[in-house]
């Protein structure tokens, strides 16, 4: 009998329900955006309840990270006044 290829192989299906944003990340946010997309590239059963904060925490992470190199990407680290630029410290403080 000849072997199966892996494209002929049957997809793995999963009956666990997926990881919900937890409510404290504001509907439509890009924290929310950023937490939805890690989940739902995983299989279904990879994260556990346990792991939303920590998730939920990440993702807020990764958009103020995002945010405050956007800006500074922009603005530049010196403004015009010649004083740094108001996102170094948010960037700092985060240890980002």
């Amino acid at each position: 009998m000849p072997r199966k290829s892996s494209a002929a192989l049957p997809f793995a299906t999963s009956t666990a329900p997926r990881l919900h944003p937890p409510d404290d990340l504001v509907a439509g946010s890009p924290e929310q955006r950023l937490f939805l997309d890690l989940v739902i590239g995983c299989r279904a059963d990879h994260f556990q309840p346990s792991d939303a904060p920590l998730l939920s925490d990440y993702c807020r992470a990764v958009v103020l990270e995002q945010t405050a190199s956007g800006q500074l990407a922009a603005g530049g680290h010196v403004t015009a006044e010649g004083r740094a630029s108001p996102w170094l410290p948010v960037l700092q403080h985060e240890g980002l």
